[in-house]
């Protein structure tokens, strides 16, 4: 018994009367424009932006290496001197707490 193949599957497939290869090719390369379009936008909106932190860095941090004390500021571990014992400082905070 011999099964023929129907006309319909041995044609290629068609979206809106174009070969699907042909579809698909068009799909990926606009995409792909899409997206290089939208990364070189975004990278020109950054470049003023750059421009205008580095013009307000340089107005903050007028002396040479200011900018990496201020990091390093930031950064470094915080030391409080205190006049007072410890003990003195809890009992104000508890006469504190009681009184609210």
């Amino acid at each position: 018994m011999e099964f023929k193949i129907p006309k319909e599957l041995e044609k290629v497939p068609v979206v809106f009367g174009i070969p699907l290869k042909t579809v698909v090719f068009i799909i990926i390369t606009s995409l792909f424009f899409m997206f290089t379009v939208f990364t070189n936008f975004l990278i020109s909106l950054i470049c003023p932006v750059l421009l205008v932190i580095y013009i307000w860095m340089k107005k903050k941090f007028k002396r040479e290496g200011e900018l990496f004390e201020y990091i390093k500021y930031l950064t470094d571990s915080k030391i409080i001197l205190m006049d007072t014992p410890i003990k003195r400082i809890i009992n104000n905070k508890s006469v504190e707490n009681e009184n609210n």
